[in-house]
């Protein structure tokens, strides 16, 4: 792509949407820039060793321990850290495409005063209010999850007389409740320090991804919608202008239809992992909720529902919002003045319709479409596995 010159204004304007997941990625060595940082590749081989070695120790964990109570939340805390891993390995292998598509949708953000003629505005206030809702919640669970294993291992000096030991995530290799006796304290510190270190990593991991990939989405359909009120301006009786036009609109439609292709490809691996796993995670975790726990089990389950079912909740509404604003320029096709133009104009509108007729739709593999019907689905399957738990 050759170097174009933008805006200060306009681009100030677009860095606003990647700025709080280019910051996260930071933290996980991913540069959203066409040429990395050198140590990027050292930070993103330090975090999977880490995600990869929690992972084993927990799968360990569950095989050889003897107390079913601890199976199940290993269990589902496992299949979320996997989601993780998939995410974040996605993101690696896609790297680069991920910077050419985020730097192709720079150069072709709209300016401040199309913004303002076309009434694009609310896009980027919808996506404001979404990153603060999402940012938010992460600064808030993350942490909070994170050391609610150390304020519970100090409430039980209180209680039980002895300071627990409780780690964010049980793993193989350390005995809570024999600490003083074979394991010291140097080792307690340190699985907290790896298990810590893999909740904030996949944490950031889907935050990252999710909202770079719905600041992606609201851009597409910004520029769906750009499209289609540019042909309702449109004036037939000008043949030459009018037609000159609708070519260029044609143009630029199909390049965003590419790269809408091409952001599905990016984020379908991230995708198939957040549908895939979320009818077994909130089942798992409704589950646990109602079986008799202790209260901090709860919360964390509780904090772990909530996470799950705001990142499912919203991917399917994008997928929906994408799909109703790609159809916006067949309908503004059907609906400006064409009928009054000449025979080559009505013939290139024709075939514009035809070009035009099926909307993009998110999608996982080739599989299954992302939209609201697919988050009907997953809540079914999670209620269903949900019966099948309780009845046995």
């Amino acid at each position: 792509m050759q170097l174009q010159y933008i805006p200060l204004e306009q681009q100030e304007r677009f860095e606003r949407y990647i700025y709080v997941p280019g910051l996260i990625y930071k933290f996980l060595g991913v540069d959203m820039r066409i040429k990395p940082q050198i140590h990027s590749k050292y930070l993103q081989i330090a975090v999977t060793l880490n995600l990869f070695i929690v992972v084993i120790l927990q799968i360990i964990h569950n095989v050889i321990s003897e107390d079913t109570e601890e199976r199940l939340p290993n269990i589902i805390f496992n299949n979320y850290i996997i989601v993780g891993i998939g995410k974040i390995l996605a993101i690696y292998y896609h790297r680069l495409a991920m910077a050419k598509a985020v730097d192709y949708l720079r150069v072709i953000y709209p300016s401040k005063a199309i913004e303002r003629k076309y009434q694009l505005g609310d896009y980027f206030k919808f996506y404001s209010r979404l990153e603060m809702v999402i940012w938010t919640f992460y600064r808030m669970v993350g942490p909070s999850f994170l050391l609610l294993p150390l304020f519970q291992s100090f409430i039980n000096i209180w209680l039980r007389g002895k300071f627990s030991f409780i780690l964010p995530l049980h793993m193989w290799g350390f005995d809570e409740a024999n600490i003083g006796e074979s394991s010291p304290w140097v080792l307690y510190i340190l699985y907290y320090l790896l298990g810590g270190w893999c909740c904030l990593s996949v944490g950031m991991s889907i935050t990252a991804c999710d909202l770079l990939l719905y600041g992606m989405i609201i851009q597409l359909c910004q520029h769906f919608d750009l499209n289609s009120k540019q042909i309702l301006e449109l004036s037939p009786g000008n043949e030459m202008e009018a037609l000159e036009q609708l070519k260029k609109i044609g143009i630029q439609h199909q390049k965003i239809m590419e790269l809408a292709k091409e952001v599905n490809r990016i984020f379908g691996p991230s995708i198939i992992f957040s549908v895939m796993s979320s009818s077994f995670i909130l089942c798992l975790v409704t589950y646990q909720m109602l079986d008799d726990v202790p209260y901090f089990t709860i919360l964390k389950s509780f904090i772990l529902l909530l996470y799950e079912s705001k990142q499912v909740i919203i991917t399917c509404y994008m997928g929906q919002k994408i799909m109703e604003c790609s159809s916006l320029v067949n309908e503004s096709l059907y609906m400006h003045n064409w009928v009054d133009g000449s025979v080559k104009y009505r013939r290139h509108v024709l075939i514009m319709l035809l070009c035009t007729a099926q909307p993009f739709v998110l999608y996982i593999g080739g599989i299954a479409d992302i939209t609201l019907v697919t988050l009907k689905v997953v809540y079914g399957n999670a209620y269903r596995l949900f019966t099948v738990f309780k009845s046995t």
